[in-house]
């Protein structure tokens, strides 16, 4: 058996089970058996999907393999695929997470047919080559860790593609993914300027379509968090009909965002379906957990906070924590509000981990920093500050709540701690549930309901 794996970030079957009360399924019809799944090893209001995606995958417990951020590696050694491809299965990786860098997985290893490794990568390498263009767009815009998309994220992209243009390295080259993408770009104008984002998804669905084609592999793996993100944005507006916390105008505009993003994904499980029907192939759509409506998020939560901020230099930032100069760090991918930086050595970092830790907090008031951080302290006021150390790397998660701070008894504003403000009109929608799926073509499991961490585990008795 071949298996296609559909990593969809944060999906649960109630978010599906509203999309196809609305909707006429495309793909979605071809998965006949639904398991829904469990996050045993962690609190829920501590999970996060680089912690679920590493136990999922390794079927270790957080408390074992211990990688919280996209920013620590994990032990790749432990890695189902990584075991498979190590066995002689041939291996088509895009996008999954703790993928990166590349390198550690290629070097010795010749069984990955196409590797994208996950776009928190340090580098750009890809293999094949060729998509190491795309893949260099990918890095900079998780870099740039954007609360907002704009027109520029178009251009950057268009600038991208031109560099070095190759229709086939960018997944253009078959019509569904043109379609998308025309539909994308011209409803980001009409409609929402968010839906950009999704064409990350469009692009690098493509490609894996394209490696199914071209190699056959034994497994091929593509993960997504385009519909995730609309989650965390519009999951108030998708169950519109639940709750009130919004303007009706605002309602009307998004209510139909994540089902949006859905109806992308059902037209390319159609798609890898009718593939699969053709090449003997089984598929599975998996999300580590699922999300749900915020419940803190009220109508006064959303009329106090029609801004955020983003920080932009870092070295403005940390620089307040430290007694001496320390200018010996790098900055990593991640998703605000965290911030990961790592640095040359496991000692320079404990020492900036010791100072920045010892600095306090102020209460949080935002949602969606998945962190727990109870040291008040009077000397900070308007910042929510907490910090994780890992070998050379701490990441800071940090959120600010009013334009003027107060930190280690001084007084700035946010542009003084290197933040840029931003307008927007979503709050963290959607927050994280243990209540993930796997829905498949073919019979996956005799339970209805399994936990988690057996995924992998069933997937390599499957090979074996």
């Amino acid at each position: 058996m071949k298996i296609i794996v559909l990593e969809i970030n944060e999906v649960s079957k109630k978010i599906i089970d509203v999309y196809l009360s609305r909707n006429e399924a495309k793909g979605f019809v071809c998965l006949d058996q639904k398991i829904n799944t469990y996050v045993s090893d962690l609190e829920e209001e501590s999970i996060y999907p680089s912690q679920t995606w590493a136990s999922m995958n390794t079927g270790k417990t957080f408390s074992s393999h211990k990688t919280k951020w996209f920013s620590e590696e994990l032990n790749h050694d432990d890695i189902y695929w990584n075991q498979l491809a190590k066995k002689g299965k041939r291996v088509a990786i895009v996008g999954t997470l703790h993928s990166s860098p590349a390198k550690k997985f290629l070097k010795g290893n010749h069984n990955f047919t196409t590797f994208i490794p996950d776009f928190f990568s340090s580098d750009d390498e890809t293999f094949p080559k060729k998509y190491q263009n795309f893949q260099r767009l990918n890095t900079a815009l998780t870099m740039g860790n954007r609360r907002t998309a704009s027109g520029s994220l178009l251009k950057e992209a268009i600038m991208s593609f031109l560099k070095k243009p190759s229709f086939d390295a960018w997944g253009l080259n078959n019509l569904l993914a043109i379609k998308q993408i025309v539909k994308i770009i011209f409803s980001s104008l009409r409609v929402n300027k968010e839906r950009l984002r999704m064409a990350q998804f469009t692009l690098s669905a493509s490609i894996f379509y394209n490696a199914l084609k071209s190699d056959k592999p034994d497994l091929a793996i593509l993960f997504s968090n385009h519909v995730a993100s609309m989650m965390h944005r519009y999951l108030h507006a998708h169950f519109f009909e639940q709750n009130d916390t919004y303007s009706r105008k605002c309602i009307n505009k998004y209510k139909n965002e994540v089902d949006f993003s859905l109806s992308l994904l059902d037209e390319w499980i159609k798609k890898f379906s009718d593939f699969a029907e053709l090449n003997d192939y089984k598929i599975i759509i998996v999300s580590s957990m699922g999300q749900k409506i915020n419940k803190e998020i009220d109508k006064k939560h959303v009329e106090n906070f029609q801004h955020d901020y983003v920080l932009r230099n870092p070295d403005m930032f940390l620089g307040k924590f430290f007694k001496k100069n320390k200018n010996n760090f790098k900055q990593l991918g991640v998703m605000a509000p965290q911030y990961a930086f790592e640095f040359s050595c496991a000692k320079e970092a404990r020492e900036a981990y010791s100072e920045i830790s010892q600095a306090g907090t102020d209460v949080p008031l935002r949602y969606g920093h998945y962190t727990k951080n109870e040291n008040y302290s009077d000397s900070i006021s308007g910042l929510y500050l907490n910090a994780d150390l890992n070998g050379k790397i701490i990441t800071v998660t940090v959120q600010l709540h009013k334009d003027k701070i107060r930190l280690l008894d001084k007084d700035y504003s946010y542009q003084d701690l290197g933040f840029e403000k931003v307008k927007v009109d979503t709050h963290h929608s959607g927050e994280h549930d243990k209540e993930g799926l796997i829905w498949s073509d073919f019979k996956f499991s005799n339970k209805e309901e399994i936990d988690y961490l057996d995924f992998s585990e069933i997937i390599k008795k499957i090979y074996a």
